[in-house]
């Protein structure tokens, strides 16, 4: 690809750099892009996979950020490359450049096994009421980081090749990574500040497109992950983009990225693509026992697990998100901090206990006993670290968390995530050797990516005759092959702990045949528990232990229904459903 550079009214030739890819091939980057790649918050996305703990289930789903974010780049630079060609007044040579950057940083604000860090493990580390922290988040802040870097020097970089990136443009960025956000501020907006025009407002359905989903984004990955995963794409990212253009759309008045009428099968296929990835792959059972097995040890570590920033100051994991320098310390290799963390030496721990011990008889007690609780507390915090690398160490030694229920979720019934403790509590107070540790409940959306909406009602068309003209295709005249609901809901109950195998299955099947279906029959009024002897609230019931032996008899006629997902099928067929390892 030619870039040009205007100096003293001459032309000059810029010396561009080629990546050899996996999957598109060689592609050419600006020297300005290069500069983003050459620094450590871009470089550390090496050390992200793409997918995860998926990687412990396919093998060779072990490619990284980095390398989706430079083919994220590529595809935005090949569809921004064909609309100047369509239409070269649609965008402007400093706008095409925003459009490439973003494409390039999308994903900057990953931690450390990507979704799982800010969706598990962050909400569990932060107190209650805590502002939600979302990926997209770090992303923009380790951007506006990069950009303030002298020792980069991409201010510099947008000058020497004649870029006028001003303030407003780096907004346009942020927005086009993060969504509508407030200028000056890491606020979201209820609309877009940078480019406010509706002519403009298709520039932020190319990186990140909160219309329709359909973006650069998940054409790299979809593709990536496919190939990773030898799971079959018929989604043709590059006929697509031969077929966009830019048409106002005759409701609103905005612009937005149209593609032709005979491409509505192509993009089904893509969603039908991406509902393929996440039922074969992204949501595989034991990718999500890893991920709960993963998120659980996190959690043990976080408060002993002491990391340090390149000035050599120490911060907590909860406090990464507050602070972008110890954020850039963290990537999948903290499992292995964890792991490779020296172990207590019981015998000299047990001489400072005596050591203590023995100063508590002098005549001043109190700084003694303070300094026994300092040091139990932080022998506490050593034994929270060591169950972590217990429990890493059975996610390499593949003793897993086992799946003792999966079921599929009638279709009108929207159980929310938030739900997940207290139906594991529910669970646990069948009987009183469990508690809520020993069981986890996962919630799974299988979807189109807009909930239970289909993507497609929100693309827009135009047609060979009027190409200025925009319109949208109702399903039914695609085909009435395609499906009614584009979203469904499975709930799986994990057994943590292996030794309470027999007593978990017991009281899943004891909550699923009440509690559950309760849950299911009136949402609006979930079963709540509260320890014995506490006066119930009106609405509310609880099972106490002394009543198991009755729930018990009267669910023996259902014992051998456990597991599935199908309640109408005949009993005799009905199986349990184990892990696969």
């Amino acid at each position: 690809m030619d870039f040009s550079l205007q100096i003293n009214d001459k032309p000059q030739h810029v010396k561009t750099k080629i990546f050899n890819d996996s999957i598109h091939g060689h592609i050419e980057l600006h020297p300005i892009l290069v500069k983003f790649i050459d620094t450590v918050e871009f470089q550390r996305l090496r050390n992200l996979k793409q997918l995860g703990v998926l990687c412990y289930v396919y093998p060779g789903a072990c490619h990284s950020r980095f390398e989706h974010s430079i083919g994220t780049c590529h595809l935005a630079q090949q569809l921004v490359r064909h609309l100047q060609t369509v239409q070269p007044k649609c965008i402007t040579k400093v706008e095409a450049l925003c459009v490439e950057i973003a494409a390039l940083c999308h994903d900057l604000g990953h931690g450390p096994f990507s979704h799982l860090f800010d969706q598990n493990v962050i909400p569990r580390l932060q107190p209650t009421g805590y502002e939600a922290w979302e990926h997209e988040l770090g992303t923009i802040k380790l951007f506006d980081k990069i950009i303030n870097n002298e020792e980069y020097g991409l201010k510099s970089e947008f000058e020497k090749y004649n870029y006028d990136i001003g303030e407003d443009e780096l907004h346009l960025i942020k927005e086009m990574m993060f969504g509508p956000l407030k200028k000056g501020t890491y606020q979201k907006a209820k609309s877009y500040q940078a480019r406010p025009e509706p002519e403009k407002y298709f520039l932020y359905e190319i990186v990140s497109n909160k219309t329709n989903g359909i973006d650069v984004d998940k054409w790299d990955y979809f593709a990536r992950d496919c190939k990773h995963l030898n799971i079959s794409n018929n989604f043709d990212h590059n006929r697509f983009i031969k077929f966009c253009r830019v048409v106002q759309d005759g409701e609103k008045g905005r612009n937005h990225i149209c593609v032709r009428d005979k491409e509505v099968d192509n993009a089904y296929e893509m969603f039908h693509t991406r509902l393929r990835l996440h039922s074969n792959a992204y949501q595989h059972k034991v990718k999500l026992a890893l991920e709960t097995m993963i998120c659980d040890a996190l959690y043990l570590a976080a408060d002993s697990l002491v990391l340090t920033k390149p000035c050599g100051d120490t911060f907590k994991m909860a406090d990464s998100i507050n602070d972008m320098d110890a954020y850039t310390q963290l990537d999948d290799g903290i499992v292995w901090q964890i792991i490779r963390h020296p172990k207590r030496n019981d015998v000299q721990h047990a001489k400072n206990c005596l050591d203590l011990i023995k100063q508590a008889v002098g005549d001043d007690l109190a700084p003694s006993v303070a300094g026994l609780q300092t040091f139990l507390d932080k022998m506490n915090g050593q034994a929270n670290l060591e169950a972590a690398q217990e429990l890493l160490l059975r996610v390499l030694k593949r003793d897993l968390y086992k799946v003792v229920l999966k079921k599929k979720l009638p279709k009108d019934v929207h159980l929310q995530e938030v739900a997940e403790a207290s139906m594991a509590e529910e669970i646990a107070n069948y009987d009183q050797s469990l508690s809520s540790n020993d069981v986890a409940v996962k919630i799974v959306k299988f979807n189109y990516g807009m909930k239970d909406k289909n993507p497609i009602d929100n693309l827009l068309f135009y047609s060979k005759n009027n190409e200025n003209l925009s319109f949208k295709i109702p399903k039914d005249e695609v085909s009435f092959l395609l499906p009614e609901r584009f979203q469904e809901q499975v709930l799986y109950v994990f057994l943590k702990t292996i030794s309470k195998k027999e007593v978990v299955e017991k009281c899943v099947d004891l909550w699923k045949e009440k509690e559950l279906k309760r849950r299911i029959l009136n949402q609006e009024n979930p079963i709540e528990y509260t320890p014995p002897g506490t006066p119930q609230r009106s609405g509310t019931s609880k099972i106490s232990p002394p009543a198991l032996k009755h729930e018990e008899e009267k669910a023996r006629g259902s014992a051998q229904r456990r597991h599935r997902e199908d309640d109408d099928e005949p009993p005799s067929k009905r199986q349990h459903v184990h892990l696969d390892n």
